[in-house]
């Protein structure tokens, strides 16, 4: 099972946060760059022992693989630290030496006086040279770090695809381990996309490690993209830098209060307004309406038209219904203002959204915007000159697109971040990288990979019933961790009806964790 030995704070940082972190601690005196260079290498030794005490019980064989920059160097120190314990090292390099960056050049000639260097145009001959008896325990992929700005191509492409290839047949069969530091050489730090030369041959698809070290706190790669794909664990090593302010990513972490543990009675906490589709799509605002419910609003109303009433009251006995065939009547039910909050979108039809929408956010009440409600708003100009900050938007990808077709070619956070900051709204984009930026209070991302992924919200209404919890919690980014947790409670088989009735489970967990749950 995938793992993540999150041993850090919840700070996501890009590859320039990361060096200002390092060049902050080096200017202030508290340490060189090879001071860091040399915790860095012996935190990844660390790291593998820890994860395989077995090799740290007796020498092995290591084949390490630097290159031209501090990812390189690292390596060496890997190399020099793993000699020191009694295992036989060979060292790759690709790059030219003479250019290397200080630190690296450092730790390349301490290395020499253990041992030479082998360029790394020899690395695919030597990979037909292991056999059944003659395969290293390790491989350290040390060549491009969070500095690599370019695509990889020719040589180093080829290189490293067959080591791709070695590490997937071979190591499967003989136990050996591939570990990366920082990340598999190739992934973009800031994407997690695989920046490869398709004219190099390679198909583009990266290279695995069963294990990737990172330093000082999660890059956004370690998440986003294809890096959780291509990184089986994730360990992140404390380098002693004192965390400077940065305007960061930080993961979601759970919580326990939420507007359930409030004291009062069921208005203080929270009336969702549902807005429901016809008679022929009922399951999508139901799911909403109990999701809410379950979340911890107090009460909860679907208004629908009155032919689709006698559907709706089959289903839920909690959730109370208002017949609403028109703008008017919806404009005529917002008068009473314990609706505070709306839920609008899951199969409530575009055309019937386009003409309610006005009404919703004239409102000015806290509003979850979702499915055909998105779709609405990608057809109007006008709309979207209506939405204000207590609007939260739900889309996935593909909503997103016709949303933002603008922001698709960016990366998912950037792209989020520009939506929120373009809507004056909270923008939660979902995917098991659902990332959840709001322009006032910053970006969270609820990362649903390694020991934390739930591939069962791949299902029908399973959107709908996230809808609904943002509803009743008013906290897009615990809601996605609760939902994303219901699912992994659940497991396997999971359907959307499934997960209304699994959150109070998770809630319960949480308040276990942190205090007496409310009477």
């Amino acid at each position: 099972m995938k793992t993540f030995y999150a041993n850090c704070g919840d700070e996501i940082l890009t590859a320039a946060q990361m060096r200002a972190a390092e060049q902050h601690e080096i200017t202030a005196g508290r340490q060189s760059g090879a001071d860091l260079m040399e915790r860095a290498g012996r935190g990844v030794v660390d790291e593998i022992f820890k994860k395989w005490p077995k090799l740290a019980l007796s020498s092995g064989t290591a084949i390490v693989v630097c290159g031209p920059g501090n990812n390189g160097g690292d390596g060496l120190v890997i190399a020099r630290l793993l000699h020191d314990r009694g295992w036989d090292v060979t060292v790759f390099f690709y790059g030219d030496s003479g250019r290397l960056p200080p630190d690296a050049r450092l730790n390349y000639d301490r290395w020499l006086k253990y041992g030479n260097v082998r360029p790394f145009a020899e690395l695919k001959d030597f990979l037909t040279t292991i056999g059944d008896h003659n395969h290293p325990d390790l491989w350290i992929d040390a060549v491009f770090g969070t500095g690599l700005t370019r695509p990889i191509g020719g040589e180093l492409a080829v290189g490293l695809s067959a080591l791709s290839n070695w590490s997937s047949d071979l190591v499967s069969s003989h136990g050996g381990y591939v570990v990366a530091v920082e990340m598999p050489s190739g992934l973009n730090s800031d994407t997690g996309d695989m920046m490869i030369d398709r004219s190099s041959g390679d198909d583009g698809s990266g290279w695995y490690c069963d294990l990737a070290v990172t330093f000082h706190a999660p890059k956004r790669c370690h998440f986003v993209g294809q890096g959780p794909d291509l990184i089986d664990d994730l360990a992140v090593v404390d380098l002693g830098i004192r965390t400077n302010d940065f305007d960061a990513v930080r993961l979601v972490r759970p919580r326990a209060k939420t507007n359930m543990t409030t004291a009062g009675h069921k208005y203080t906490r929270g009336h969702v307004l549902v807005l429901g589709g016809p008679r022929h799509s009922t399951g999508a605002a139901r799911l909403a309406a109990r999701a809410a419910l379950r979340s911890g609003a107090g009460l909860v109303t679907i208004a629908a038209p009155r032919d689709a009433l006698d559907i709706y009251a089959c289903h839920e006995t909690e959730v109370m219904l208002r017949p609403m065939d028109s703008a008017q009547e919806l404009q005529d039910m917002l008068q009473d203002a314990r609706f505070d909050c709306l839920c609008l979108g899951p199969a409530l039809g575009v055309e019937t959204a386009v003409a309610l929408m006005p009404t919703v956010l004239d409102a000015d009440r806290y509003t979850v915007i979702d499915a055909d409600a998105i779709t609405a708003l990608s057809r109007s100009t006008d709309l979207i000159g209506q939405l204000h900050a207590k609007c939260v938007l739900t889309p996935h990808s593909g909503e997103f697109a016709r949303l933002c077709p603008d922001l698709v070619s960016e990366p998912k956070i950037d792209a989020a971040e520009a939506a929120a900051q373009r809507f004056g709204c909270t923008v939660l984009l979902k995917g098991r990288d659902t990332v959840i930026a709001d322009p006032h209070f910053g970006t969270q991302l609820c990362a649903s990979v390694y020991e934390d992924a739930a591939p069962w919200l791949g299902t029908a209404g399973a959107g709908d019933v996230l809808a609904g919890m943002i509803a009743g919690m008013r906290d897009p980014a615990q809601a996605a961790w609760v939902h994303a947790q219901a699912a992994r409670n659940f497991g396997v088989g999971l359907i959307a009806s499934d997960l209304p009735d699994t959150i109070p489970a998770v809630l319960q967990s949480l308040w276990a964790e942190t205090e007496t749950p409310p009477r």
